[in-house]
């Protein structure tokens, strides 16, 4: 539970063969007391996401070509012994044979991953969007107060010392 009651989310991820399980929570909470951190993460996060669900995607695909090869290898192993035998006949043969189970769970598995990646990865792209959202907040309360940012004090002197060396010139 967080610190406002709510239940933390946990997801698990196949990443390289590795079974991870990460927080919802820590993968898209904004640290809104570093910004620029946040900001500069952002990018690399979203390439990171999407580099992992296109290769969860390949995995589902080869599972779907490994699938389809073994049920049309066991079509023709079935009609070469019995040319006659009706479809589904050939069907139910097929689907009860333990490696049609077998696979058909990998790609139930592989499926289940390519949906939650595709969920963190546009989880990366919505943070992206509201970090700069409370950036853009933070800086329009910091003007309204007449507070600065660090860049704009550094701007700020900066634009003091062009004057004073301008004037000294005249």
């Amino acid at each position: 539970m967080s610190e406002t009651g709510t239940k933390i989310l946990e997801i698990r991820l196949v990443i390289d063969g590795d079974e991870v399980t990460k927080s919802v929570d820590e993968l898209c909470r904004i640290n809104d007391t570093d910004l620029d951190e946040e900001m500069r993460k952002a990018a690399p996060d979203i390439a990171y996401w999407g580099a992992v669900l296109a290769d969860a995607q390949e995995a589902l695909d080869t599972l779907d070509t490994e699938y389809r090869v073994m049920r049309a290898r066991k079509t023709q192993e079935l009609l070469a012994s019995e040319p006659k035998l009706a479809e589904w006949k050939v069907k139910a043969a097929i689907e009860s044979l333990p490696e049609f189970e077998a696979i058909k769970s990998r790609i139930a598995a592989a499926t289940r991953s390519v949906g939650v990646l595709w969920s963190v990865y546009t989880s990366m792209q919505h943070k992206s969007e509201l970090i700069r959202s409370v950036g853009a907040r933070k800086r329009s309360e910091l003007d309204a107060t007449g507070m600065s940012t660090p860049t704009s004090e550094k701007a700020a002197r900066h634009d003091k010392v062009a004057d004073a060396l301008k004037r000294k010139k005249v």
